[in-house]
């Protein structure tokens, strides 16, 4: 849709950012004209409950389907604790249909909107929209339909004449109905109601509905525990043949064998804590057409914890995963997290994997995709040929990666490239995690025998020496995690893979923070500092970066490390390359030392100079 940019509209939004959300407003003048919804405003007395009462009479005597929802919203709105300025309402009401339409479409422009999707969700949506518009239908399905943003999108630019969705939040629902139900679309299809516990389609009697295009943007992390009847009379089922799946049966074989398999009462109970991304999943699963395709937009956690592997390997070998595409973090409202985009569809022989978490634009702690942005990651996925951030892997590989759907896994994996390839753990003496404890109350100002190693004391491959200084009794407590004389020490977790060789020191016990692994190496096999150089090297910190699991903060533990492949050549070899690091090393530190000094001489030399004039 066009950006409009009239000076009308830029003044109406400024006023909007500073008033109770104005839906109501907006669609009412959207119905009706603005001649027609100029002359109402005009008519009625000039305060509150009579102008609520006069328009909520026109919407309920003309457009009675959507009556309920537009008495909810303008009640909403004038529950704010300041009244609404009559003369702001003129404003609006005299705004073009083509402002009116931008305004309708553009919710984050309106902060107070508690539930407002920003630019960040519409550059998910947009891309969305690219990969489903493949399909030919007229009908898309929305699950989880939120604001109805995304059905709006598509109604608008012509990509889906007939619309579905369900929504569990009633404000939500009520705000997509009276969008949809201004911008000319059919809103007999959204429905308001629980996705999981009372899907649309539970009452209706027919047999299980198939949809070629199917979204779901649903809301990451959810525990079973507050979906105890769903758990009960659903899923805790002795065997699968007393699961309905919702009371139906009828399911398309393919799909039953792979919701089977995924959940199967022998599998395991569903507890309290188990989350239900993967009822989601398992709901765009049921209603897809043999030849459709659906988009789930799903939290980077489960593509490759352990405890999902299950779920993962169950859609890989029922070849229902088409592609995988990890975008930026922070493009989501009120988090930072990662968002993958998961494709489905059917008889997938290979995944296509896209790392394009690189792309995009900061702006204000969220990150922005512009159109070549959405284009560029399209064509990635489109491409039949493997690049640096796109790759097709099969089934069979996938299972030397616990099925994960991390991207990085296989595109940055580089062992077959490695000479000499060893385990970490073959030459290793031990490998464990530091001590997890508060710092809070646990440092001291004085010396006291033990001091703290955190992930800002490694720089350049070398552990600080000026440490902070730990509390006696902690210390105490934690001694058995002390350092010992080339230990190599790496993070375990953050936002930067950095390894150091910690030198020992008589006069105090270094005990290492939680955020650390440390290395003890087998100096019959392994040079430490040449595994301090391997490690903080560009192949080093690629194989680090296929081990390791997260987004903005990763995280690598004891068992990933040890596994990680080494390029472990002939001692002979490793003690040569050490020699050269620490002369480069060296060099580095006098370098650093000359440069810190002239920053110091700098800072001071306006002072000495003129003193010595003087």
């Amino acid at each position: 849709m066009k950006n409009y940019t009239t000076k009308e509209l830029n003044k109406a939004i400024e006023n909007l950012r500073h008033l109770p959300p104005a839906l109501p407003l907006l669609v009412f003048r959207k119905l009706y004209g603005r001649d027609e919804t100029l002359s109402i405003f005009n008519s009625s007395k000039k305060d509150d409950v009579s102008f609520i009462r006069l328009i909520s009479s026109y919407i309920a005597d003309d457009f009675p389907e959507i009556s309920d929802q537009f008495s909810a919203l303008l009640d909403e709105m004038y529950s704010f604790e300041y009244p609404y300025p009559h003369s702001k309402i003129e404003e609006i009401f005299s705004l073009s249909d083509s402002d009116i339409d931008y305004l309708i479409l553009s919710p984050e422009l309106m902060v107070q909107y508690k539930f407002a999707e920003d630019l960040g969700s519409k550059s998910i949506e947009l891309l969305a929209k690219k990969i489903l518009s493949e399909i030919k239908s007229d009908t898309i399905l929305d699950l989880c339909s939120g604001q109805g943003m995304f059905l709006a999108s598509c109604y608008v630019d012509g990509v889906a004449s007939k619309l579905v969705g369900q929504e569990i939040n009633y404000t939500t629902y009520s705000e997509s109905v009276l969008r949809l139900k201004a911008l000319g679309a059919d809103i007999s299809n959204i429905s308001h109601g629980d996705v999981l516990k009372n899907p649309f389609w539970e009452e209706s009697g027919e047999n299980l509905p198939k949809f070629d295009r199917i979204y779901s943007d649903f809301p990451w992390g959810l525990r079973a525990g507050f979906y105890e009847y769903f758990l009960e009379n659903y899923l805790n089922k002795n065997s699968f043949d007393d699961y309905s799946v919702h009371k139906v049966r009828e399911l398309d074989e393919q799909n039953f064998k792979i919701l089977k398999r995924m959940f199967a009462a022998e599998e395991g109970k569903f507890t309290s804590t188990t989350t239900l991304d993967w009822f989601f999943i398992m709901q765009m699963v049921l209603l897809l057409s043999l030849n459709g395709k659906a988009i789930g937009i799903i939290p980077d956690g489960i593509t490759y914890r352990h405890i999902d592997k299950k779920y993962r390997e169950q859609l890989i070998n029922g070849k229902m995963v088409e592609a995988v595409i990890k975008l930026p973090s922070a493009l989501k409202p009120n988090t930072k997290m990662t968002s993958v985009v998961l494709v489905l569809s059917h008889n997938n022989e290979t995944v296509t994997m896209v790392d394009a978490s690189n792309f995009g634009k900061a702006e204000r702690g969220k990150t922005i995709l512009n159109d070549d942005d959405i284009e560029q990651i399209f064509n990635l996925y489109k491409s039949n040929h493997d690049s640096e951030i796109a790759i097709s892997v099969d089934a069979q590989t996938m299972s030397s990666y616990d099925f994960s759907f991390d991207p990085d896994k296989y595109l940055y994996d580089i062992t077959d490239e490695i000479s000499y390839p060893v385990k970490l753990k073959a030459a290793t003496l031990d490998i464990y995690r530091g001590a997890q404890f508060s710092t809070k109350g646990s440092l001291e100002d004085n010396f006291t025998g033990y001091s703290l190693l955190t992930i800002k004391d490694i720089e350049d491959g070398i552990v600080n020496k000026n440490l902070s200084h730990l509390n006696e009794d902690i210390g105490q407590q934690y001694s058995s995690f002390s350092l010992k004389d080339n230990d190599v020490v790496i993070t375990a977790r953050g936002n930067n893979i950095k390894s150091g060789i910690y030198k020992f020191s008589k006069r105090t016990k270094v005990v290492p923070s939680g955020n650390l692994l440390i290395i003890r190496a087998d100096t019959k096999k392994l040079n430490p500092h040449y595994l301090t150089l391997f490690l903080n090297s560009k192949t080093g910190q690629q194989l680090l970066k296929s081990i390791h699991t997260g987004g903005v903060i990763f995280s690598i533990n004891k068992s990933q490390l040890e596994n990680l492949t080494i390029s472990l050549p002939p001692l002979e070899i490793q003690n040569s390359i050490a020699n050269t690091f620490l002369l480069k090393q060296a060099d580095l530190i006098v370098a650093k030392n000359k440069v810190a000094n002239l920053e110091s001489e700098l800072q001071n030399l306006y002072e000495a100079l003129m003193e010595e004039e003087i």
